[in-house]
């Protein structure tokens, strides 16, 4: 799957799984309510329930991503997903793509600056968040990086290198 398909599906999937009750066909996802922290607003979309009849897409085994309300002592965990890249594009070769998989999640805030902190669930020799001019430069503790944002961004933070990415998209809240 290219990456394309890959921001498709996720705009596709946002909404099922965030905002309302939807059938995919014979999966019924009734997600609970988002949690949302008082004091300015982080909105933490809860888990879509099972996804074994989704095709390519699972709970991440690779990344835990945790966030909070600066100034605020306990992280809420945010679902991540993640798919993999059996796409092979035979336009230019028929080679695979480096990115063997990607994992992705999403959540809201506005009104406050948010801490993410984000486990990657092996070792952890490099760290890169892209786009680079965002200038977010990650605090490092092993496996384990921490940074803030201070208003909504997309961005995409690379453990090791680029085969598995994880899209980190954080958006204003819906009105």
């Amino acid at each position: 799957m290219n990456f394309k398909k890959i921001l498709l599906l996720i705009c596709f999937l946002t909404p099922i799984f965030g905002a309302c009750k939807k059938e995919i066909g014979d999966i019924v996802v009734t997600p609970t309510k988002p949690i949302i922290a008082a004091n300015g607003k982080l909105v933490v979309y809860p888990s879509p329930g099972d996804l074994s009849k989704v095709e390519r897409l699972t709970q991440s085994n690779d990344y835990i991503v945790e966030v909070r309300k600066t100034g605020e002592t306990s992280y809420q965990p945010c679902f991540v997903y993640k798919t993999d890249n059996y796409w092979v594009d035979t336009y230019f070769g028929g080679k695979p793509k480096p990115q063997t998989s990607a994992s992705f999640t999403s959540f809201a805030f506005e009104k406050t600056s948010v801490e993410v902190k984000i486990t990657f669930k092996s070792t952890a020799n490099s760290v890169t968040v892209r786009p680079l001019n965002f200038g977010i430069n990650p605090s490092r503790n092993g496996n384990v990086i921490t940074f803030t944002l201070t208003e909504p961004k997309k961005i995409s933070i690379e453990f090791n290198d680029r085969t598995n990415p994880l899209f980190l998209f954080a958006e204003a809240p819906p009105t």
